[in-house]
């Protein structure tokens, strides 16, 4: 287990503890969402991350602003803090780990995941237990007294051990509609798991969430499970369920021995001494790699970007050639300039190519449309896949 710390996006440092998996290979991120005031550590969620990381599945728990070890105070958490706590995990884990594809949510947590849900792209599935189908749900549990607030303009509760202060704002924000018929736009695959005998949130629940989802979704009875899943059994059981049932929806990293030596493989060796000097071996050539004074480098080589652009200038030159020759064009000299831009957010290369020769109007534009077929061309333009391995 590893303890880190993010910042959510008021700057609030945020409690976390990442679970690698047991399979190095695993390319699979989860994060799991904790009941209301629980915190990451509640035993649940120890176990069903433990047990998920044997699996084969990263997995990161945190505790919400103002809850555990994390900054802020549960006056200021709300149910929106909690959402805004899980899209912030996930950009964390996008940033330094691997965007995850999956999230778990334990009550009131499960809630939090189905809408924070909405706004991540890479989730592919998401599992909740024991959880409300509205968050109005929590004003009756804890037992907060609505008159009192008005009149005072706060309540102290007892929950769960805990001395909650709930303020108007707490209400308003539980009294919202934060899921609802949105959970028909979910769009991901979804497992709902609750017990019959859940006395803190009941099961009708569970059918209510059923319904309003879209398949493909799924439903399991967690037989006689408390609502805290205090018993370590039905944690272990909850997470193998997960594990199973999310396997036909997340890409799993294949396993592969990389050989001691290949022919034509593209290696780079950096010595941190050296800052951004890269030494790049193409086979038998080599090369060095580096980046500008301006941000730290040396500038003793070529950027990684400036060496994409010159393998798309180089095959898209080698590509005309062939196909001039073929076709017996009257061809002296090509040349082709690339630059690259970032357009409303999106990678732009740009590539003038400029042709010697004596070619008529219909040969030029013919080798226009080859150069679009060259094969750097469509690596660049096709979807393609990256896959990481620790060797």
């Amino acid at each position: 287990m590893i303890n880190l710390t993010f910042k959510n996006r008021d700057g609030l440092n945020i409690s976390a503890s990442l679970h690698p998996s047991h399979n190095k290979q695993s390319d699979i991120y989860a994060i799991f969402a904790h009941c209301f005031t629980c915190g990451k550590n509640i035993n649940a969620a120890k176990n069903i991350a433990n047990q998920l990381a044997n699996n084969g599945i990263n997995i990161l728990r945190f505790d919400f602003t103002g809850v555990g070890e994390s900054q802020g105070s549960v006056e200021d958490a709300y149910f929106t803090s909690n959402v805004s706590d899980l899209v912030d995990a996930a950009r964390f884990l996008n940033e330094n780990y691997v965007a995850p594809s999956l999230l778990i949510g334990h009550s009131l947590g499960g809630t939090a995941t189905l809408v924070a849900a909405l706004e991540l792209p890479s989730v592919k599935a998401v599992a909740t237990i024991g959880a409300p189908a509205h968050t109005r749900h929590l004003l009756s549990t804890i037992g907060a007294d609505t008159t009192k607030i008005a009149d005072d303009g706060e309540h102290i509760v007892d929950f769960y051990g805990s001395r909650l202060t709930i303020n108007q704002q707490f209400i308003d924000d539980l009294s919202t509609k934060h899921l609802g018929e949105r959970l028909a736009d979910l769009d991901k695959a979804l497992l709902i798991m609750h017990s019959p005998i859940d006395e803190t949130v009941s099961i009708s629940h569970a059918g209510e969430l059923f319904q309003l989802a879209q398949h493909p979704k799924s439903f399991v009875s967690l037989n006689k499970s408390d609502h805290l899943l205090s018993n370590k059994q039905d944690a272990a059981y909850v997470a193998n369920l997960i594990f199973e049932w999310s396997t036909q929806y997340l890409e799993k990293i294949e396993a592969y021995d990389f050989p001691k030596s290949k022919p034509n493989e593209i290696t780079a060796s950096l010595d941190l001494d050296d800052t951004y000097l890269t030494r790049t071996s193409l086979g038998k050539h080599h090369l060095l790699v580096d980046e500008p004074k301006s941000i730290g480098g040396s500038n003793l080589g070529a950027t990684p970007t400036q060496l994409l652009a010159a393998s798309l200038a180089s095959c898209t030159t080698i590509t005309l050639s062939m196909y001039a020759s073929r076709k017996k064009f009257d061809v002296l000299n090509i040349s082709c300039k690339v630059t690259h831009e970032t357009v409303n957010g999106q990678s732009q290369f740009n590539r003038a190519i400029e042709l010697s020769g004596n070619l008529t109007q219909e040969q030029k534009v013919r080798m226009l449309a080859i150069a679009n077929k060259c094969p750097i061309h469509k690596l660049l333009t096709h979807k393609n896949i990256v896959k990481s391995y620790l060797v």
